[in-house]
């Protein structure tokens, strides 16, 4: 008699386990498909061409990549950036700069992802910046964590590709009259305002007024 007691009370919470579970499904299964994904729409409009000439170890430059970084979060499909370095260049092999080989170093780095990542490349600077002066072993790291092909940008260093870059980089600085680290160029023209977050994205936004971030 007990037995059949519990066999019935088993099957008494089976099915109003099922009742429950048909009841919410009919009566709130609208409520999920109700939520979509809000995906904005890519900007399609002219592109602000973003120029950064600097020294990989500066200071100065480290905060201005790291303001330009955050700014790509809001503003990177309206932005053509570009980074070149300071210094330089006897021939193919032998350069200088300000901070040393260090910052020769970084500054082939910087310019292989440029390459090669392009889409990474604030990823990465933001990683590497957090501990500028220990760029030699993180990079490695920031490079993983940021989602680049290690072995490419290693062979980018390591081979005459980064050579030439740095050597291309170090031109195109000079050829712009670029000495102080950082110097911005904003649409082909030398900015000379703040370099903090809001005066740059002001001065970004000029251009882009159809930006839905602007």
């Amino acid at each position: 008699m007990q037995n059949s007691q519990k066999l019935w009370q088993v099957l008494f919470i089976v099915c109003l386990i099922l009742l429950v579970g048909t009841f919410l499904t009919e009566n709130f299964s609208g409520i999920t498909s109700s939520f979509t994904v809000i995906k904005h729409k890519s900007y399609e409009g002219q592109k602000a061409a973003l120029e950064l000439y600097a020294m990989s170890l500066c200071p100065y430059a480290v905060q201005a990549e790291n303001t330009l970084a955050r700014l790509s979060n809001e503003l990177g499909d309206g932005i053509d950036f570009r980074i070149s370095f300071i210094g330089r260049a006897a021939g193919q092999n032998e350069f200088q700069s300000l901070h040393g080989q260090a910052e020769i170093d970084e500054d082939i780095r910087q310019l292989c992802v440029q390459k090669y990542s392009p889409e990474r490349l604030f990823a990465y600077l933001g990683c590497v910046n957090g501990d500028i002066g220990n760029a030699e072993t993180n990079w490695l790291r920031c490079a993983g964590t940021s989602g680049i092909d290690i072995p490419t940008i290693r062979r980018c260093f390591t081979g005459t590709d980064g050579k030439r870059l740095l050597v291309n980089s170090f031109q195109a600085s000079q050829k712009m009259g670029a000495r102080g680290s950082p110097t911005i160029r904003i649409n082909n023209a030398l900015y000379s305002g703040k370099t903090d977050y809001l005066s740059l994205k002001a001065e970004l936004c000029k251009g882009l007024e159809k930006h839905r971030n602007c």
